[in-house]
């Protein structure tokens, strides 16, 4: 078996690719509080790292993260958290706040 196979093998563990037509999860954009991009998907944020958007709860381990396509969609979701969603709240100009 290929190292390549391996990575594969690993990252289908992790989540799953959309294949077809990009996955229809339903997503918003916001700013965080230092006015970075967040995307906020079921209640959890995912902060931008390199290609990927990861949980910005790594503190607690967790491995969830997500891919959007060059039109925005998601075509790979982990969306496996390790702890449950934050209470957010959204300004007027649109950034998230923890409660």
């Amino acid at each position: 078996m290929s190292i390549k196979w391996n990575k594969i093998q690993n990252i289908l563990k992790l989540g799953h690719f959309i294949t077809g037509d990009p996955y229809e999860t339903p997503y918003m954009k916001m700013l965080s509080q230092k006015g970075r991009e967040l995307i906020v998907v079921g209640g959890y944020t995912f902060s931008k790292k390199s290609n990927y958007w990861v949980c910005s709860s790594r503190m607690n381990n967790c491995k969830a993260m997500l891919r959007l396509n060059a039109e925005e969609k998601i075509i790979f979701l982990n969306n496996n958290h390790t702890h449950k969603p934050r209470d957010l709240m959204t300004t007027p100009c649109g950034k998230i706040i923890r409660l």
